[in-house]
């Protein structure tokens, strides 16, 4: 009921013009793909919970700010339990 899902937010004065995320296993392979933030992921590969693990994820996002038009890769690490 807690931390179930990967939500990303972005400040409240930035324009998202595209996003893609990607989230990958330890051993590279894609579990998750999303190119909208009201797709959170909820630590599934098509509909199995995936195993206890540190998962890699990729975020590429274009914004407009108040400096104008931006391009931004995020990459991190999300941990699951089970």
């Amino acid at each position: 009921g807690i931390n179930d899902r990967l939500e990303i937010y972005f400040s409240k004065g930035l324009v998202i013009e595209s996003y893609d995320i990607s989230v990958f296993d330890r051993w590279g392979n894609r579990v998750f793909t999303g190119k909208s933030l009201d797709e959170p992921w909820d630590g599934r590969f098509n509909t199995q919970t995936l195993d206890t693990g540190v998962y890699a994820y990729f975020i590429s996002v274009s914004y407009i700010d108040d400096f104008g038009p931006g391009e931004k890769l995020i990459r991190g690490d999300v941990t699951v339990l089970n």
